[in-house]
């Protein structure tokens, strides 16, 4: 007994053209890949600036966000301010705690565990700050030339409309 087996291979026909024009539109246009793509150019400005300290931009806003809350906030607080979520601002929350610049605190009610800066943490936090300061002041001037005065504003209007 011979057992055949017949396939119909369904295609469905693309119109290329439009597809092309589509691609190019998204390649130019699309509002995600400009943010992401302005987003990379700032953090590797910011991540050279701070290259002595030993910590990238990610590490230091993390570490800011830290010493700015003495020991009173959770790691879901902390992780709220910066706009990141619990799990994510938890693993990379751990190189700092790992190189002895953060450990975690328990003081909190219920199970919420915090975070706080140690005292190497508050030290290379000040050390550090002078760097991120001068690319601050250097991203600063470069986008308040011409046209972009309000372009700090402008991204900080954006991302409030866009949490809501």
């Amino acid at each position: 007994m011979q057992n055949d087996v017949y396939i119909h291979v369904m295609t469905k026909q693309t119109n290329l053209p439009a597809a092309m024009a589509l691609a190019n539109d998204a390649a130019r246009d699309c509002a995600c890949l400009q943010a992401r793509t302005l987003s990379r150019q700032i953090t590797r400005a910011y991540d050279a600036a701070l290259r002595d300290s030993g910590l990238k931009i990610t590490q230091f806003t993390m570490l800011a966000a830290v010493v700015a809350s003495g020991d009173g906030r959770s790691l879901t607080e902390l992780a709220d301010l910066l706009g990141m979520d619990r799990s994510t601002f938890s693993r990379n929350l751990t190189p700092l705690v790992r190189r002895g610049l953060v450990q975690h605190t328990n003081v909190l009610k219920g199970r919420s565990r915090g975070a706080r800066a140690t005292e190497a943490g508050q030290t290379v936090f000040a050390q550090s700050a002078p760097a991120w300061r001068a690319a601050q002041d250097r991203l600063r001037r470069q986008l308040a030339s011409g046209e972009r005065t309000g372009f700090l504003d402008d991204l900080r209007t954006v991302n409030t409309l866009l949490k809501s």
